[in-house]
């Protein structure tokens, strides 16, 4: 990608890796290139994979331009339900994504890191979307958050909404995620107290 070819293009995507384990450092670094709004970012659940997997395929795309492929005819309900809720999140946050700046609290992805953490950050850091990944790892990580330090933050988990996929909590500096699974994923929801 160059910014002559991005001037002219409405959209760029990030990749063709078809690997749910191999797209998410890419996918990580996309906005290092690529203005949010801009990346074709594919997730590509499969009927053949677990609640877990298809909750992570989809969780990547969440803070791109998701372009949604697989079989989605193939799944059964509860599978497409997941699809229809990731759909539903990211319709729900995409107005924040064009114009939000991307940042990094764990530096720069690497092909083999056990933590992922892409964010990005509305104009006056109004809200904060941080997206989370586990490939291994222990189950607990605290987020150094420096830019939105020293402040009370309301924080939520838009995605994944099953009750047990885990969370995050504000301790004033950053948030400290838990997440359960190997890998997993969080969309989480930085915003100022009321």
């Amino acid at each position: 990608m160059d910014g002559v070819t991005l001037a002219v293009a409405r959209l760029q995507s990030t990749s063709d890796q078809q690997d749910p384990l191999s797209y998410s450092p890419i996918a990580a670094a996309a906005t290092t290139v690529i203005p949010p709004e801009q990346g074709a970012v594919w997730a590509c659940p499969q009927p053949e994979y677990d609640d877990g997997l298809i909750t992570w395929t989809l969780g990547w795309a969440l803070l791109g331009r998701i372009h949604l492929s697989g079989h989605l005819d193939r799944m059964p309900d509860r599978r497409r339900a997941l699809v229809r809720d990731a759909v539903d999140v990211y319709k729900s946050i995409r107005g924040d994504l064009a114009g939000a700046l991307s940042f990094r609290p764990l530096g720069l992805p690497g092909w083999t890191d056990e933590w992922l953490a892409p964010g990005l950050r509305t104009p006056g850091d109004a809200t904060a979307y941080l997206s989370v990944w586990r490939r291994g790892g222990p189950a607990r990580l605290r987020i150094p958050l420096r830019h939105l330090a020293g402040g009370a933050l309301r924080v939520d988990v838009p995605h994944p909404s099953a009750p047990d996929a885990g969370g995050a909590v504000w301790d004033g500096e950053g948030p400290t995620v838990f997440q359960p699974r190997t890998p997993g994923v969080l969309l989480i929801r930085l915003g100022q107290e009321p």
